[in-house]
């Protein structure tokens, strides 16, 4: 992260300003990564990179998206003393309505349904416990909010729905 460019922005939003980072690169062991990365493969995600927010001071952001389901999945990672560890895991769907839905294991987040904001936390149980209970929660709330809108697999579609949600939050 040292060595960042203008060319690292990815995008200059109204919550912060989003840079590539590659947790590959300058880190001392990625190891805890890599069952993430297999686990999140298996269920159909691809890895489209990872970044930080000027705005969210509080790691680095794994990104990945699956493609058919329309479901961000973000691994939160801290750093402390230049060693990485898992602080959370999320996933999210925006629907037709553009409310959304965040299932996490963070037990911070804070449903707001008035905001059409869905949160639901659990204990870490796994990534697949986690997400078979993601997509209980969209199939509960799909009747009411419509289908889940397409996403890009890319990193700047990740960088924008973050974004467009820490602005809601705010709102």
């Amino acid at each position: 992260m040292n060595n960042e460019t203008n060319e690292d922005i990815i995008l200059v939003g109204a919550a912060g300003i989003y840079r590539r980072v590659n947790l590959e690169n300058g880190w001392r062991e990625t190891g805890i990564l890599i069952p993430f990365d297999s686990d999140l493969d298996s269920l159909g995600f691809t890895l489209v990179g990872d970044l930080v927010c000027s705005a969210l001071a509080i790691g680095i952001l794994r990104c990945y998206v699956h493609p058919v389901e329309n479901t961000i999945a973000l691994v939160l990672v801290g750093i402390k003393d230049g060693d990485l560890s898992v602080v959370g895991v999320f996933f999210d769907v925006r629907f037709g309505d553009d409310a959304t839905l965040t299932t996490t294991t963070s037990p911070a987040v804070q449903e707001r349904l008035g905001k059409g904001l869905h949160k639901k936390a659990y204990p870490w149980k796994g990534i697949y416990d986690l997400y078979h209970r993601h997509q209980a929660h969209i199939n509960e709330l799909r009747p009411a909010h419509g289908e889940v809108q397409p996403v890009k697999v890319t990193l700047l579609a990740v960088a924008q729905s973050i974004d467009a949600a820490s602005v809601r939050e705010a709102s």
